[in-house]
C-alpha cells in the first residue's frame, strides 16, 4: 500500500505504519514456517535407515542356527517372523531350512579347527520386491542367511520398498569359522553377519 499521499495527515500515516508491520510480521512468520518444512523434510531419516546407515553387523545372538539359540531367543525370532506376515507353516518351513543348513555346515570338510570362510549374497530389489515382506523372510534363509538375522534384516528391506526408497540390491556378508559346534561335532560355525544397502 503506498502511503506517501497520507502523509499530511498523521492518523492515516500511523495506520499504514501498522499495515507495513503487520504485512513483514505475516512474511516472517510464513517464512520461518516454509523453512522449518523444507527442514524437516530434508533431515527426515526413516528409523529403520537411523540406527544403521543402512548397513551394519547382526547381533551377536543372531549369528546361531535357530536350533542354538535360546529359548526366549527362539520366542523372539519367530514373533518376528509372524510381524512379517509369515503364517505358522511359513515359520515352520524357515526353521526348518534353517536347520538344514546347519547339517550342511557339520558335514566332513577338509578343514583346520580356525579356518574361515565367507559367503556373499547379493539379491536385486525387483527380486525382494516380488517375494514381499513375508517372502522375504524365506528367501533370505534359503540363501544361507541365519533365520535370527534374516528375521532383522527382512523388516529394513521392507521399509525400503514400502518408502519407495531407490536401491538397487541388499549385500549380505556371512563369515562362517571351522570348529566344535553346539552339538559338539567338528564343523563350520557362524562368525558374523553383516548387511549392506546397494544404491
Amino acid at each position: 500500500m503506498d502511503c506517501s499521499h497520507f502523509y499530511p495527515f498523521t492518523s492515516y500515516l500511523n495506520k499504514c505504519e501498522d499495515d507495513k508491520m503487520t504485512k513483514s510480521i505475516k512474511k516472517f512468520f510464513a517464512t520461518l514456517i516454509i523453512s522449518a518444512v523444507v527442514l524437516a523434510n530434508v533431515f527426515y531419516v526413516p528409523a529403520y535407515a537411523a540406527n544403521t546407515n543402512n548397513q551394519g553387523e547382526i547381533e551377536t545372538w543372531r549369528n546361531n542356527s535357530f536350533d542354538d539359540l535360546t529359548e526366549s531367543e527362539k520366542e523372539k525370532v519367530v514373533r518376528e517372523l509372524e510381524d512379517l506376515g509369515l503364517s505358522d507353516k511359513e515359520i515352520d518351513a524357515v526353521i526348518m531350512m534353517d536347520s538344514k543348513t546347519k547339517k550342511v555346515m557339520e558335514e566332513p570338510v577338509r578343514a583346520n579347527i580356525g579356518d574361515t570362510k565367507t559367503k556373499t549374497i547379493t539379491i536385486s530389489k525387483s527380486t525382494l520386491s516380488n517375494v514381499g515382506s513375508a517372502g522375504m523372510g524365506l528367501l533370505l534363509v534359503s540363501r544361507g542367511v541365519p533365520a535370527a538375522a534374516a528375521a532383522i534384516v527382512a523388516p529394513v528391506i521392507a521399509g525400503l520398498i514400502a518408502d519407495n526408497v531407490a536401491f538397487t540390491s541388499i549385500t549380505i556378508t556371512i563369515h562362517y569359522v571351522y570348529g566344535y559346534t553346539n552339538d559338539g561335532v567338528l564343523g563350520w560355525n557362524y562368525s558374523t553377519v553383516n548387511w549392506r544397502i546397494n544404491y
